[in-house]
């Protein structure tokens, strides 16, 4: 599944209520995918002022997923939001490999809390009336 980049700054936005594994791939100098070298170990960690805001692990990705088994990096949010929206996000990812891999992440993370739909009803606290005639039907 790709990832949710915001269209205004470039940042993965990851929703709040939700661990994501990213991936982790070793890249040729063309881009091309290759496997790690072997014995070759990642570490990870977030940066910036709100580094706080998520954390990340060295995993794999789980069942059900495209590679399953295959290493990656579980991102999971510790806060509701940190984006733009309450001056926040801009959070870095920073990748240190023992092979001495060069880190390729070039986007920051955003947290903002889900906003998918789910139920319909009646909000309470907006409504409008207006006159009208009064019914003349005496009611049950």
């Amino acid at each position: 599944m790709p990832l949710n980049i915001d269209p205004t700054d470039g940042n993965i936005v990851l929703q709040s209520d939700q661990v994501t594994y990213i991936h982790l791939s070793a890249f040729t100098a063309s881009g091309a995918m290759v496997p790690n070298p072997t014995g070759d170990v990642d570490t990870v960690a977030s940066s910036g002022p709100f580094a706080a805001s998520l954390a990340f692990a060295v995993g794999v990705m789980p069942p059900g997923s495209s590679d399953p088994g295959d290493p990656c990096v579980v991102s999971t949010p510790l806060v509701l939001q940190s984006n733009k929206a309450n001056a926040g996000g801009n959070i870095g990812l920073v990748i240190t490999d023992s092979a001495g891999l060069v880190q390729q992440v070039t986007k920051n993370f955003d947290i903002a809390p889900d906003m998918t739909a789910l139920t319909t009803g009646l909000d309470m606290t907006n409504s409008f009336t207006v006159s009208q005639a009064a019914p003349t039907a005496p009611g049950p």
